[in-house]
């Protein structure tokens, strides 16, 4: 049943029944309650008449007896509460910030990753190829220093030989002649005791056994003098002229010379072909070498012939290819000759790629590493201070996604310039590299800047005393 005082036109209620609030005094109540609820909570010390206000404020939205002066005195503790709870604000307090907080972080964690998996793979492939590079140019040159000397001690070893033969030759003539002359050179007579009939025994060899014969293919039996080599069937004096010089100590000193050398023609070729895939190409055969084109020929072109010092085509009776002249003794120095032809052929490769390398892994390290080590830097920092903010609850939804995005883009900034002062570093940083100092002008942007100012400003000020 309804009583006079519902029957009641609006018109006529008292004023204190008039509820005077707009749209903003739900969010105001809202915010002032979250920071009351904030303050209590960390133990910030809050005077009883704020929180009464707060709870006035409250109770009068609740009851629709908001009246001016509630408002007023909620603007007035919402002050209090805002310097109360500093850097918090009602901004950071909202619901769905530390959601928003944790998205932001998600995403900039993934972020790192990725930079990571590219800045790792490509600071390995920088340190390699620097290490690489400087390896092959110290090969280099010692090689060049040591062809140099090599050269001439092969040819002086050729001259040693031609000595030796020449000396080999004239004393099997003179021994030749006086075994002529000589009565005993006569065959003698004898039986042996594999054959029944009488065979010719030359003077140079002794009888021996019981029947003063000796078992032997006369016809295949012929007497070598001191410095004679046999070769087909024919008596050469002079073509072991290198064998009686392999061990001499000037021969020695170039075995151990060309061991070297051959160790650093390898080790060269094969930090060439490294350069190169790190190059992004192949193995370029600058002078078009047919000995790189066969696997066989390539290694016998690394390789030494062993026994060193000593001509291997002298051996090779069976291979109809050589003449006579390439199984001179004199000849047994062209292996050595020829690892430094073959070096010449891999030097040309390895500064090919080394002039490769340094022009574009340069490019790479000055320009490209630095940008991606500083946003690697800065986003340390976003991650360190998103950790900090959603712990403190002072993450600010918009203006932090903001503060993030351009702080990336100063990095970027800071990593693409950082090449440009490379003087500037060395003469204000001790010790530190163009992308260790990306990293930290990354990590701290407004520690850059400001030395930046500095050194700008003292520019200044030496140029108006000038």
């Amino acid at each position: 049943m309804a009583t006079p005082k519902d029957k009641q036109d609006p018109s006529e209620r008292p004023a204190d029944f008039w509820n005077y609030s707009g749209n903003h005094v739900a969010a105001l109540v809202d915010d002032c309650v979250r920071m009351l609820i904030y303050a209590t909570d960390k133990g910030i010390s809050v005077s009883r008449e704020d929180s009464r206000n707060v709870a006035a404020a409250g109770q009068a939205f609740a009851r629709g007896r908001w009246t001016d002066e509630v408002e007023s005195n909620l603007y007035t503790t919402k002050s209090k509460l805002a310097a109360a709870i500093k850097p918090v604000t009602t901004e950071t307090l909202a619901p769905g910030a530390l959601h928003c907080a944790r998205i932001s972080t998600r995403f900039y964690f993934r972020a790192t990753l990725a930079i990571a998996s590219i800045l790792v793979p490509l600071s390995m492939v920088v340190f390699a190829n620097a290490k690489l590079t400087s390896s092959s140019k110290a090969l280099i040159e010692e090689n060049d220093q040591m062809a140099r000397s090599l050269y001439n001690e092969l040819e002086d070893h050729r001259d040693r030989i031609r000595g030796v033969k020449n000396t080999l030759i004239a004393n099997a003539a003179s021994s030749s002649s006086s075994s002529s002359a000589s009565t005993g050179s006569a065959a003698r007579v004898g039986r042996t005791e594999n054959h029944g009939g009488p065979a010719l025994i030359p003077a140079c060899m002794t009888p021996s056994g019981a029947d003063g014969a000796t078992a032997m293919n006369i016809g295949a039996t012929s007497c070598s003098l001191p410095g004679v080599l046999q070769r087909n069937g024919l008596s050469e004096p002079g073509m072991d002229a290198d064998e009686q010089l392999a061990d001499t100590p000037s021969a020695l000193a170039i075995k151990e010379t060309l061991q070297e050398f051959s160790r650093n023609n390898r080790a060269l070729y094969a930090q060439t072909k490294w350069l190169s895939r790190l190059n992004l190409g192949r193995l370029q055969n600058v002078y078009s070498s047919p000995w790189m084109l066969d696997p066989a020929k390539l290694r016998e072109n690394l390789e030494l012939h062993l026994p060193i010092l000593i001509n291997p085509n002298r051996s090779n009776t069976h291979d109809v290819s050589t003449n006579d002249d390439t199984k001179n003794p004199e000849h047994a120095i062209d292996d050595g000759l020829q690892k430094i032809a073959v070096y010449q052929d891999i030097r040309a490769m390895a500064q090919d790629a080394q002039r490769t390398s340094d022009i574009l892994w340069a490019a790479i390290t000055t320009y490209v590493l630095p940008a991606l080590y500083a946003v690697l830097g800065s986003l340390a920092f976003i991650l360190r201070d998103l950790s900090e903010q959603s712990v403190g609850k002072t993450f600010h939804p918009t203006h932090g996604r903001f503060v993030n995005r351009v702080r990336l883009v100063i990095a970027v900034i800071i990593g693409t310039v950082i090449g440009l002062f490379d003087n500037l570093w060395h003469d204000s940083v001790v010790s530190a590299s163009p992308l260790a100092i990306a990293f930290v002008g990354g990590y701290a942007a407004n520690t850059f800047f400001a030395f930046l100012d500095t050194n700008a400003l003292s520019g200044k000020s030496v140029n108006k005393r000038a």
